[in-house]
């Protein structure tokens, strides 16, 4: 009789059949003489033993655990593993792990296990088969088999840093880059989505090409729980913006991640955790499903460019569900980001564009060379826009005359909703978006006057299109530089209030040299040793008065905001208290009055007043909706700020009720889940599975770049510039003119990045208004995602700061530290070192 419990081992570990697919891999990668923990297998045949029946799509009655193994598993825990030793039990299910399906964290494990408990956690690990998560999986997978199940039992590692390796870059990039993940505690809260891991891209011989420092705000921890303490515990602040590993440890896992990929034959998905400086190997399989595209819906959608511009990232359900009801009935979400449907704008559009020029349009890439218009179209066309301009004519007129000031009234709007407790954050974030009525001020109307602000782009394309007829060699990128903020905009008191908090640091050189020297881990301890009387602490009170309810990513209700988190915001501290102040007020005004007569003289316009009148009257047109748009975002950012508190004070309630696990799930929940939960029809298990099922999705979403298009031919996707020059020349749209060269500092997340030094290139996937004040330090800001009407380019013009755009995947083609040329002007970026 073949027994039911073997050591990993076992020459007949090596049968997937009877061990499945998890320890079949193991015990190769063990034979290979690779670091993996001692372990049993409770073979395929003890599964049988219990459930002589089973079928793929009903769970069937728990049974009993036979006395056959208990006894078994008593005698091999005594010889092989040590009496007394704590467990970990992990399924191994026939099929798990192999190519065409991995069915990664869809059953269960379980940790610090003990020899009195061990018989009932695997009765729960063959179980875990019939799950919702486990049986959709099958299902979506067409495996309709029935299930099979082996389960390890492993020496549990006492690991403080685990994570996951790919050989392979998951994003499917490019072929020739590692991954490398990492967070503190076991890996189970990084599999489940639970955390934001450190990320290192290294290229295939293990040299690091970038890191990216994520927020870990939980852990699973080492050690036993006591009961009802649940599976995950808060990281401490200190330790949630820390580095996990050393760049020599990276390394350690690159080169084990390759070993495996050697005796895996392809690509793998590698976890592995540090037991002190002892590095071990959990698992190895293969890669499945490399970035798969989105389902996107029939038809052709474009990317809606201002909402990515200002957050990469997918957004999470509930910001989603939110943000849906407010969005314009033109498009969709797809994957968590916001698309255009690219056949309603073909539609709408009044102007003979090929589709290549209409995705440049829809992209804010670039204006078409010429206007042709669709007179066929116009009938209709100018019936719509009479019926829309009776609708919303007088509000657009009331723009173009708002005063700036006006929009204080936006804040006691949003002081009102937030104190009222019969508001929803659905009916909150309507009210602040949309307003009560049509015309109602706009000074209660932040979003509106953010859209309708964005006419400066066209007027900036009227003012092009007139110097080019009468002055065809006019300098197209002092104009531009001319189009920028009047030097008022609430992202320059930003900037200038973070100036003088690092002044106000200054007059106390010793918290000077504490600031600059502190890692992220130890900025806030710093900060929060002064007493409150102290000048830093009263002006740091002061300025999170003023734009606590900014965020890094602010469009995404998750993000906390700087009055919870003022971690970002001392971050950027840092950079200010090692860099001198650009040059402001009187010499900078004095500047652009230059460039404006030097505009006057080579356009001829001198002598022909109406001419100058009207590149006069276009320019401080363009200027005022630059600063309107720019403004408004500060005020439009309150209305986030009020929905994420209304969002967290329902969580609170659900996590005192025991309907929710952790701070931080009601954002992966939709809003008629959540009210479902709180009257009943909805469980707490099945909410807490949906969670679950959204964070692995979402941060699997997270590692790849926002498609531009989806259904789109890929020449017409490509649009009409496909001018190229090696590897060695970047493109992208000029947001900022002017030319720097410098060291590349690819930032991810400013609140967990050291300070820029002066004349650095910034390199980041995109900006917001939170990143603002990284850019007195910078030489130059490229951006993956951008217009010239993005954030980026608004206060890269205002500080006189060469900006590119649109500079596709320069976040992963470019490396820490390398020398670069950017040419704005030109839409170029030369890499100098290799």
């Amino acid at each position: 009789m073949a027994p039911w419990v073997i050591p990993l081992d076992h020459a007949a570990a090596a049968d997937p059949g009877r061990v499945g697919g998890k320890a079949a891999a193991l015990h190769r990668l063990l034979a290979a003489g690779l670091p993996v923990p001692e372990a049993l297998v409770v073979t395929c045949d003890a599964f049988a033993a219990h459930f002589p029946d089973p079928t793929a799509g009903q769970a069937p009655q728990p049974p009993v655990v036979d006395r056959r193994l208990t006894d078994e598993l008593e005698a091999a825990l005594t010889g092989d593993l040590g009496a007394g030793c704590p467990l970990a039990v992990r399924s191994s299910a026939v099929g798990e792990d192999g190519r065409a399906a991995s069915f990664a964290g869809q059953h269960a494990t379980y940790y610090w296990v003990t020899a009195d408990t061990l018989a009932d956690a695997v009765r729960h690990c063959w179980l875990s088969l019939w799950s919702p998560a486990a049986l959709a999986y099958r299902q979506a997978h067409g495996n309709g088999t029935p299930p099979a199940m082996a389960v390890i039992v492993q020496r549990q590692l006492d690991a403080d840093r685990s994570g996951v390796c790919f050989t392979v870059d998951p994003t499917d990039r490019a072929a020739d880059r590692m991954c490398v993940e990492a967070i503190w505690g076991l890996g189970a809260a990084l599999v489940d989505g639970r955390t934001s891991p450190d990320r290192w891209m290294l290229d295939g011989s293990g040299r690091i090409l970038s890191r990216r420092i994520g927020r870990k705000r939980h852990r699973v921890p080492a050690g036993p729980r006591e009961p009802g303490d649940g599976r995950l515990e808060s990281v401490p602040l200190t330790r949630q913006n820390a580095c996990v590993l050393a760049d020599e440890q990276v390394g350690q896992v690159a080169a084990l991640a390759r070993a495996c990929r050697d005796h895996g034959a392809g690509p793998q998905d590698v976890e592995w955790a540090f037991e002190g400086e002892r590095l071990w190997l959990l698992q190895s399989r293969p890669v499945t499903g490399l970035a798969p595209d989105a389902a996107a819906p029939p038809g052709r959608w474009v990317l809606f460019k201002p909402l990515a511009e200002n957050f990469t990232e997918p957004l999470t359900p509930m910001s989603e569900d939110l943000f849906g009801r407010t969005l314009p009935p033109l498009g969709r979400f797809i994957e968590g980001r916001f698309y255009l449907d690219l056949n309603a704008l073909a539609r709408l559009n009044p102007f003979r564009l090929t589709a290549a020029e209409l995705v440049d349009a829809a992209l804010l890439r670039r204006q078409p060379a010429t206007w042709r218009p669709a007179w066929w179209k116009l009938p209709a066309l100018v019936t719509g826009f009479a019926l829309l301009y009776l609708l919303d004519g007088i509000a657009w007129h009331r723009s173009a005359l708002l005063r700036r000031d006006a929009l204080a009234a936006y804040a006691n709007r949003c002081a009102a909703v937030a104190a009222d407790p019969d508001v929803t954050p659905p009916d909150a974030l309507q009210r602040l978006v949309l307003g009560r009525y049509p015309l109602e001020p706009l000074g209660r109307r932040a979003y509106y006057v953010n859209i309708s602000s964005g006419r400066y782009f066209l007027l900036l394309g009227v003012l092009h299109r007139l110097l080019a007829r009468w002055a065809p060699d006019y300098d197209r990128q002092a104009v531009n530089r001319l189009c920028r903020g009047d030097g008022e905009t609430a992202s320059r008191r930003l900037v200038d209030g973070l100036a003088e908090l690092a002044a106000e640091a200054r007059r106390d050189p010793a918290l000077a040299e504490r600031l600059q020297r502190a890692g992220p881990t130890a900025l806030a301890g710093v900060v929060e040793a002064l007493p409150p009387e102290h000048g830093f602490a009263s002006a740091l009170a002061g300025l999170l008065g003023r734009f606590g309810h900014r965020a890094i990513g602010e469009m995404e209700l998750a993000a906390p905001r700087w009055r919870e988190d003022p971690l970002p915001l001392l971050s950027m501290l840092q950079a200010h208290l090692e860099t001198a102040p650009r040059e402001t007020g009187t010499a900078a005004r004095g500047e652009e009055l230059a460039t404006r007569d030097r505009l006057h003289q080579a356009a001829g316009l001198s002598g022909r007043r109406w001419r100058r009148w009207a590149v006069d009257r276009l320019l401080d047109r363009i200027r005022h909706y630059a600063s309107l748009r720019e403004d408004s975002r500060h005020f439009h950012s309150m209305a986030m700020d009020v929905t994420r508190q209304k969002l967290l004070a329902v969580e609170q309630t659900l996590l005192a009720a025991g309907q929710a696990q952790l701070p931080g799930d009601v954002f992966f929940l939709r809003w008629r889940e959540v009210v479902a939960l709180q009257n009943g029809a909805l469980s707490a298990a099945r909410a807490a599975a949906r969670v679950r099922r959204r964070r692995r999705r979402h941060s699997r979403l997270a590692r790849r770049p926002p498609p531009p298009t989806f259904g789109v031919d890929p020449v017409e996707a490509q649009g009409t510039d496909r001018t190229g020059d090696g590897a060695r020349v970047l493109h992208g749209a000029c947001a900022s003119p002017g030319s720097a060269e410098g060291r590349v500092r690819i930032v991810f997340d400013p609140a967990t990045c050291a300070a820029l030094e002066p004349g650095d290139v910034l390199v980041a996937p995109y900006t917001d208004p939170g990143w603002t004040p990284l850019f007195p330090a910078a030489a130059a800001v490229v951006v993956e995602v951008g217009s010239f009407l993005s954030h980026a380019g608004t206060v890269a013009r205002e500080y006189d700061i060469p900006c590119l755009v649109d500079v596709a995947d320069c976040t992963g083609r470019l490396r820490e530290g390398q020398r670069v040329r950017v040419l704005a002007d030109q839409g170029r970026l030369e890499i100098l070192e290799p």
